[in-house]
């Protein structure tokens, strides 16, 4: 799909249920978000049966970590395109106990093996839609390793909700259709997908049941035997295998030595609040604190409203230099976080505020030293999902887990019913001296950005989204409406969307707007007579859906699901 370039589909109504639980659809963005309230637990997910099966083990005495276990291999079963145990995994989660924030990161990880020259030369078309570009899922490790650290009740029994949704079958609900349909070719091309996505040869209509007793049986090994029942023995070997037979140089030692890591998250103190979220290689969390602090320092042109042609004129001149440096230093490099110290620095942040102060709209995407963004995440195509947990004790969790691209590489081990991911292709693979350049035993960057929100040292928000190099862009602006200009929660996530495209090519372009198609006419008008191009589109999926769960001061809690996606709150 070329730059600028926009797929259409038609909007699907909004679904409201009553009492405890919304439903939603990829719907136009006038509408607005019915609130789901609680005070003893909360779910927003991207499957009704996903969020049930978390609020369920809340309901059950569980914790959060407890739920987002169970709500996560959920997601990888309800949403087979949009993330799995084959894919990666970061959270994000605020322990009420101890008042400790922590960062579990599983990104995808290429092989010890890997051949860089070849894995560049094969192009970014088979590094996406086949072994190539599959690297070692983190998922289940990661959750794993959550779950050891503050997970309260066993293991297995958080995974057998999921083991018996893939063995009777997820229900394609309203709003789903379209991703399957955007990825025909996809599943085609891999006989296992097909078989199990696609069965008789068509796209499942609304209201089927998709089972996947491969996926059970997968999941079983790993409720009985935890990471060593999918890292090791018959389920490593299925993969590892069927990868080699196609190209892929990933062995059974890539799978048993990988880890996942464990920190405090990156954070930032902005207008009162202290934003937590994932830390390098993941580099959506570092572009939203940054651009964060770099708009913190300034007036806004207009007071009110946020979505002005002036103040997005304003916010896009400060994305254009965030989006450089970002690019150019966060990555799964050793300096990583000594270089994200550099770029907080309050003298350092002060130089890039003067600088978008100055911008010459002609000039920027030629700065030496720019590195192309991820094709992947940054493309069209990009898929993930995202999370966000609350228990009455004040634990939250806020995650966000991918397959990278739409269903992935497509490719099904048979005997696992486990997409796997085509991470890799989001490495870059123009600068050899990039800090996201292909390497082995390397994490391709991703830009998502999952995120809770503290105020006095208490959680007040958990919010994120899936939308590959929208997610940043539209966490920005939900948070600069809400907590900087006062909008609710609601009206922020409702309101049209705008997104300044960061390259996923070689030649980069900061120029353009890409807008929601609710856009005022006036408002893009005065956006080109300010020197930016701008396109509409129709497409409100495009710009990601996202998840959101407010915190009272007296415990109350209130969920958000936005309408753009198929998310989906409960709570009690």
């Amino acid at each position: 799909m070329k730059q600028g370039e926009f797929i259409r589909v038609r909007a699907v109504h909004l679904i409201c249920a009553v009492c405890l639980i919304v439903s939603t659809a990829g719907c136009a963005s006038t509408e607005s978000i019915v609130p789901v309230m609680g005070d003893q637990g909360m779910v927003v997910a991207g499957h009704p049966e996903a969020a049930e099966i978390g609020l369920s083990v809340l309901k059950s005495g569980g914790n959060a970590m407890d739920a987002a276990v169970a709500a996560s291999f959920a997601l990888g079963v309800a949403e087979p395109y949009g993330s799995g145990i084959g894919g990666k995994c970061v959270i994000v989660y605020f322990e009420a106990e101890s008042g400790e924030t922590w960062f579990f990161e599983g990104l995808d990880e290429s092989g010890a093996e890997l051949d860089v020259e070849a894995f560049v030369e094969a192009g970014s078309d088979a590094r996406a839609e086949g072994a190539l570009g599959v690297g070692v899922p983190g998922l289940v490790a990661t959750m794993e390793a959550a779950h050891e650290k503050l997970g309260s009740r066993p293991w297995a029994e958080l995974l057998e909700p999921s083991i018996r949704l893939a063995r009777d079958g997820f229900t394609v609900v309203p709003g789903m259709k379209v991703f399957f349909e955007r990825r025909i070719e996809r599943i085609q091309s891999h006989p296992e997908c097909a078989r199990l996505y696609m069965p008789g040869g068509a796209v499942p209509e609304e209201g089927t049941r998709l089972p996947n007793p491969d996926l059970a049986t997968t999941m079983e090994h790993i409720a009985a035997k935890g990471r060593q029942g999918f890292y090791e023995g018959r389920v490593a070997e299925l993969i590892v295998n069927e990868l080699q037979s196609k190209g892929s140089s990933l062995t059974l030692s890539d799978f048993k030595h990988y880890k996942a890591q464990v920190s405090k998250p990156l954070t930032a103190d902005w207008e009162g609040y202290e934003l937590m979220t994932a830390t390098p290689p993941v580099s959506g969390g570092a572009t939203v604190l940054l651009a964060l602090k770099v708009l913190e320092g300034h007036s806004w042109p207009d007071s009110e409203p946020f979505r002005t042609a002036n103040n997005i004129d304003h916010w896009g001149r400060a994305m254009r230099h965030v989006y450089p440096v970002i690019q150019d230093t966060i990555a799964d490099v050793p300096e990583a976080m000594d270089s994200w110290e550099k770029l907080v620095d309050p003298e350092a942040v002060a130089q890039l505020r003067k600088a978008a102060l100055k911008t010459d709209l002609a000039g920027i995407s030629e700065q030496d030293g720019l590195e192309a963004a991820e094709p992947l995440a940054s493309g069209p195509g990009g898929w993930t999902t995202h999370f966000v947990v609350a228990d009455s004790k004040g634990n939250v969790a806020s995650v966000t887990q991918s397959l990278s691209h739409h269903f992935g590489s497509g490719v099904i081990a048979p005997g696992t019913g486990v997409i796997l991911n085509n991470s890799l292709n989001n490495f870059s693979t123009f600068n050899p001296e990039g800090v996201n350049y292909a390497a082995p035993q390397k994490r391709a960057r991703s830009t998502i950005a999952p995120m809770i929100v503290l105020k006095d040292g208490r959680p007040v928000l958990a919010i994120g989204l899936p939308g590959g190099q929208r997610i940043p862009t539209t966490l920005i602006q939900v948070l600069i409406d809400h907590l900087q200009f006062g909008s609710g929660l609601g009206e922020a996530i409702s309101s049209p969307r705008f997104h300044l495209l960061r390259s996923w090519s070689a030649e980069p372009d900061s120029d353009l707007f890409q807008m929601e198609k609710d856009t005022s006419l006036e408002l893009s008008t005065h956006l080109r007579e300010k020197g930016w191009q701008v396109e509409v589109s129709d497409d409100t999926e495009f710009f990601g859906g996202v998840t959101g769960l407010e915190i009272s001061g007296e415990g109350k809690l209130t969920g958000w699901a936005d309408y753009r996606r198929t998310n989906h709150a409960v709570g009690y």
